[in-house]
């Protein structure tokens, strides 16, 4: 994939999940809203293996939808089952982006790079190359479905979502725990939102970890090709998101975002990796409809 494009289908992806906070979580906005916003500006989409640049980031669409029960923002669906007194439980669905920190660069390179910073001693079949034998498949996006439970109290924003992979690319489940405050005082508005997420071992393995596959061909059926393989199992990521955001008019506000995800200790020895840190940020101006 070239670059020009990648970065058009971060912009558009990231635009779920990492859009500016402005607007709010599902169970704070009322029934019958349509929303439109655009951010222009630039931030980068980091790039935590080992070789590649970050992707530069320029776009940051957003549409919200909500009618009664059901909302739409952007890919992620919907559906409130009950609400009362700042607790909101809802049929959710979203999409998973965890795919996009391996498809940035090549990953035969980056799986390449790891095995030989790594210094560890391989027994190769005679005549074979080091980078014959690496064949990683490409890591395909999931979406997962499940129910969430939010709670508003005040500045206070909190949720725990359990979904489980229906589009069957890993059969995993992920369990992610938010709580977020924001402040606003005139024109100015700043949130801090700290993260937890649960990754079951199908989901962990799937992305983060080096099976037959990736490593040769015949691997399944010749056990002496098997040049590495590791499963980090389950796994939890922390994450941090500060948010801050200027407004110019009704319409229109300066913002900078930044997200930082920390990844496990464990997902360095896959070797894809050569950092656990893994940053986004963007900055710019947002106009909304």
């Amino acid at each position: 994939m070239n670059k020009p494009k990648l970065t058009l289908q971060l912009s558009l992806l990231l635009a779920c999940s990492y859009a500016p906070f402005v607007l709010a979580e599902p169970a704070a906005i009322q029934p019958g809203n349509t929303t439109l916003s655009l951010a222009v500006g630039y931030g980068q989409y980091g790039n935590i293996l080992h070789q590649g640049n970050a992707t530069p980031l320029y776009l940051l669409p957003r549409v919200s939808y909500y009618r009664q029960r059901f909302y739409l923002e952007n890919l992620d669906l919907g559906y409130n089952l009950w609400q009362h007194q700042g607790f909101s439980l809802d049929l959710t669905t979203k999409q998973s982006f965890d795919a996009l920190l391996l498809r940035q660069d090549p990953l035969q390179d980056a799986l390449l790079r790891g095995l030989v910073k790594s210094k560890k001693i391989f027994v190769m079949p005679t005549s074979s190359r080091l980078d014959q034998l690496l064949t990683p498949e490409r890591r395909q996006f999931s979406y997962l479905t499940g129910i969430s439970l939010f709670y508003n109290q005040q500045n206070w924003q909190l949720s725990s979502a359990l979904q489980q992979d229906i589009s069957k690319v890993h059969h995993g489940l992920e369990w992610q725990q938010k709580a977020r405050y924001l402040w606003q005082s005139g024109p100015v508005a700043l949130a801090v939102t700290a993260e937890y997420r649960y990754l079951s071992s199908n989901y962990s393995n799937y992305y983060f970890g080096v099976g037959p596959e990736d490593t040769h061909p015949l691997s399944v059926k010749r056990p002496e090709l098997r040049l590495y393989q590791y499963q980090p199992g389950a796994q939890w990521l922390p994450a941090l998101r500060l948010e801050s955001s200027y407004q110019l008019k009704d319409n229109t506000r300066l913002l900078l975002n930044w997200r930082r995800e920390w990844l496990p200790d464990a997902y360095q020895h896959s070797l894809y990796f050569a950092k656990r840190q893994h940053d986004i940020w963007f900055a710019g101006v947002l106009w909304s409809w």
